[in-house]
């Protein structure tokens, strides 16, 4: 995972304004919260962790589309935008899986 995002983050905006990068990262996210929330981590972030309990996984997961598919749209209109929130959101990835 952390070549993926070292590729993502020197490949440069274009990359990261993708669709390819807009779904991919908000999977990551999904994935590695999973992973680390089923190894006994805590919900860090209060957004996330009232979504979790507000509409449990399948909300989730649909919020998550749902975002992934304003990125994708907006990719034209505003890269600059959505290759920061792809950075981000892939960032958390990251760190999901660096937790202990």
């Amino acid at each position: 995972m952390r070549s993926l995002v070292l590729i993502l983050l020197l490949s440069g905006c274009t990359t990261l304004a993708s669709p390819q990068a807009s779904i991919g990262c908000q999977a990551a996210d999904v994935a590695t919260t999973a992973i680390a929330l089923h190894a006994g981590a805590l919900e860090a972030n209060p957004i996330v962790n009232g979504l979790l309990s507000s509409v449990g996984w399948p909300g989730f997961i649909v919020i998550k589309a749902l975002m992934a598919w304003a990125l994708i749209a907006n990719e034209k209109k505003a890269p600059a935008v959505v290759a920061t929130v792809n950075t981000a959101t892939c960032g958390v990835a990251v760190h999901n899986l660096l937790l202990p």
